[in-house]
């Protein structure tokens, strides 16, 4: 019984490095750098995501807080790329998928 715990719990323990390791990120460098192309301000942005002020956005473009999907969405649109563009690249390699580490017993 005791082995059968640790192997559910070693299985559970990869699946969730897995997840964490392809995890998408969004490219806040990115960001920045389309914003001051289009010679945006911070405010201008803050506003059309809601903010009545640029100190909420700039929040959210150095990392201080986390991007939601819907203000993602927005901000491509903004800077008129599509969401997608925005995500970092990701380069982590995988040996084989999640699949592959589960057992039948």
């Amino acid at each position: 019984m005791t082995s059968t715990i640790m192997v559910g719990y070693d299985m559970l323990n990869l699946l969730l490095k897995w997840q964490v390791r392809n995890m998408r990120r969004v490219n806040l460098e990115k960001i920045r750098g389309l914003r001051k192309q289009k010679n945006l301000t911070q405010r201008q942005i803050a506003q059309k995501i809601g903010y009545k002020t640029g100190i909420g956005y700039h929040y959210l473009e150095t990392g201080r807080c986390k991007i939601t999907a819907e203000q993602l969405d927005v901000i491509a649109s903004v800077l008129g790329v599509t969401t997608e563009e925005l995500y970092e690249q990701n380069t982590t390699k995988l040996v084989g998928p999640p699949a592959n580490y589960l057992t039948t017993e």
